[in-house]
C-alpha cells in the first residue's frame, strides 16, 4: 500500500517519494562525522582539557552531587559500584 503511493508519486515526479524510494531499497546513506582535534593531540589530552573545562569554578560538593546525578541516571546503584 504505502510502496505503491510512493511508487505513484515518484513517477508523477515528486522527488520526496522518489528520495524514499531510494532510502528504502539502498538503504539511507551514512552521515560522516569528522572531529578535528589538532594534530598531535591524543585522545587522553582532549579527553583531560574537557574534564578540566567541565570542572573548572565547581567545588567539590558539586562534582559529588553531578556523579550521584549521573549515576542515578545511568542506575548505578551502591551495591553495583564493587562489583
Amino acid at each position: 500500500m504505502i510502496a505503491q503511493a510512493l511508487l505513484d508519486e515518484a513517477s508523477k515526479g515528486d522527488v520526496r517519494a522518489i528520495s524514499e524510494l531510494a532510502n528504502r531499497i539502498e538503504g539511507k546513506p551514512h552521515q560522516v562525522l569528522a572531529v578535528d582535534v589538532g594534530a598531535g593531540t591524543g585522545l587522553a589530552e582532549v579527553i583531560a582539557k574537557a574534564r578540566k573545562r567541565v570542572l573548572q569554578g565547581m567545588t567539590a560538593e558539586e562534582i559529588r552531587e553531578k556523579i550521584r546525578q549521573l549515576e542515578e541516571q545511568l542506575g548505578i546503584t551502591e551495591g553495583s559500584k564493587h562489583s
